[in-house]
């Protein structure tokens, strides 16, 4: 016996775009670690990130499962694109940091100016993301929707969690 029709190949596109979307996800998140070893070669630059975007993706998650939204196919890839953006904030930090600490300045002092000159381009960057991804409110389609609500959720909480833990760790 064989299944045949529409619903049967709603099914199988459903089934392939979780499996591409788990999967896309999991590369970004390998990839954007690998980068983030190789950039800074010290745990510390690795850990803190790595922090950061299980922070960030946990806070979106949260939300999601507060307001009821169910995980569309649209929302997969919410993940990725947030886990990316997380490490870019936390890169901006940890690179003025370290251009501090070859200046001979370390500890609190570095940190705080590090916070403080590249917190500045990072909040104007994730405001005007926001905006981008809150534009989609106004589409028809409720998942678009979503993705545009929670994307922007995801993107400030990315840099609050940035501003927080990434300080802590170094």
């Amino acid at each position: 016996i064989q299944t045949a029709g529409l619903p049967v190949l709603k099914a199988l596109v459903s089934a392939l775009l979780y499996e591409d979307a788990s999967r896309l996800t999991l590369l970004a998140i390998a990839f954007s670690l690998a980068v983030l070893s190789f950039t800074f070669r010290h745990p510390f630059g690795v850990i803190g990130p790595a922090l950061v975007i299980g922070q960030t993706l946990a806070t979106m998650f949260g939300a999601m499962a507060l307001f009821g939204v169910p995980l569309s196919i649209v929302g997969l890839y919410l993940p990725g694109l947030v886990a990316v953006i997380s490490i870019m904030d936390a890169i901006h930090i940890q690179s003025m940091y370290r251009k501090l600490c070859s200046h001979k300045r370390h500890g609190a002092a570095a940190i705080i100016e590090a916070a403080s000159v590249a917190g500045a381009p990072m909040l104007y960057t994730a405001g005007t993301t926001c905006l981008g991804l809150l534009s989609l409110r106004v589409a028809r389609l409720e998942a678009v929707r979503d993705l545009g609500t929670f994307g922007a959720l995801g993107v400030a909480a990315a840099v609050v969690h940035t501003l927080i833990t990434l300080p802590l760790v170094l």
